[in-house]
Formats: C-alpha cells, structure tokens, sequence
C-alpha cells in the first residue's frame, strides 16, 4: 500500500530549534495521509505505529535517512518516549500531544553518555568492588591458612610413616600437657 506523503515541511521560526527527529515524527504522526500505518491514539497523547513493516517500508526512508524500525524506536527512547503497551506499538511522552506541537520545545533528548545517575551508579560500582574485594581478601586468607594447616598434616603424616615411635611420643606429649 502507497501513502501520500508530505514530503516537504514548513518549518516556522519556532520549530527551528526544535530537534528535527521531534518535527518530523509529529508531522508523521499528524498526517491524516498515514492514519493506516501510525495515528494518534484514541487518547491524542500518544501514537500508534498500526504496520511497523509499513512504516519501516514507506514512512521512514521519506523522512529519515534510516528505514530501521529499531532505530527510530532507540530514538524515540532518547527523547523519553515510553512504549505504553506490550503488544502495541504505542509511545508516549508528556509533551508529545495532538494539537500541542509548541509543546515539542520541551522534550530534551536524554545525554546517552551521562545520564543523571551517572555518578551515583559509579560509586555504587565501586563500593561493590570494594566489598568484594574484601571478601576475595579475606577468603583467600582462609584458603593459605587451610593449605598451611594441610601441609602441617602432611608433614605430619610423613614424620608418623617414617618413625612409628613418632606417634606415640606425640600422644605421650598430649597426654601430658
């Protein structure tokens, strides 16, 4: 199935600042051309990709340079976009709403390489490995003792195969100690 699309926008002063993934995904999601393949939802505060395979098909490569399904979800995600339903593809995101394109200027796309907890989850990494450090420290001083205990045995047990009278001096010992 072909849709007409717009292929051009018009892109007024106060949408150029706006990131153009956030733009054209609303252009898409508006026009009334592409309601078979992604709409709003019932809702008008999310969208519904209706034909994934459509819409990586005809809709993506008119407006991205990647026709991937899975990228423009990664994407969506970037920009705190949130899959609504498991069996669905329907996204939402507060300020992603029919009619309310100003709203657009304040969805931030998210800093893939230092998100906000980014310096808490370190340090949680690293008390981690701290704690387990001390742990393999500690068991490993168990296990030198065990094998110094193990090599007394042996000594032991070579000093009795070697000198039966051994034995016995050292349960006298014992004994009398």
């Amino acid at each position: 199935m072909e849709v007409a699309l717009l292929s051009s926008f018009v892109v007024t002063r106060n949408e150029g600042d706006l990131a153009a993934f956030l733009v054209k995904t609303y252009d898409i999601v508006n026009d009334p051309n592409t309601n078979e393949i992604v709409s709003w939802s019932s809702t008008n505060n999310s969208f519904v990709v209706w034909n994934p395979t459509e819409f990586a098909r005809v809709i993506l490569p008119a407006y991205f340079k990647s026709n991937n399904f899975s990228s423009f979800t990664r994407q969506l995600n970037t920009y705190g976009f949130r899959k609504i339903h498991d069996g669905q593809w329907e996204y939402a995101n507060e300020n992603f709403i029919k009619d309310q394109k100003h709203l657009l200027k304040n969805i931030q796309r998210k800093d893939s390489h230092h998100p906000r907890d980014y310096d808490e989850l370190i340090e949680k990494i690293n008390n981690h490995q701290k704690r387990t450090n001390l742990r393999i420290e500690r068991f490993q001083q168990r296990l030198d003792a065990m094998e110094t205990m193990q090599k007394n045995l042996m000594n032991l047990f070579e000093k009795a195969i070697q000198n039966p009278s051994f034995v016995g001096q050292l349960s006298d010992k014992f004994a009398s100690g």
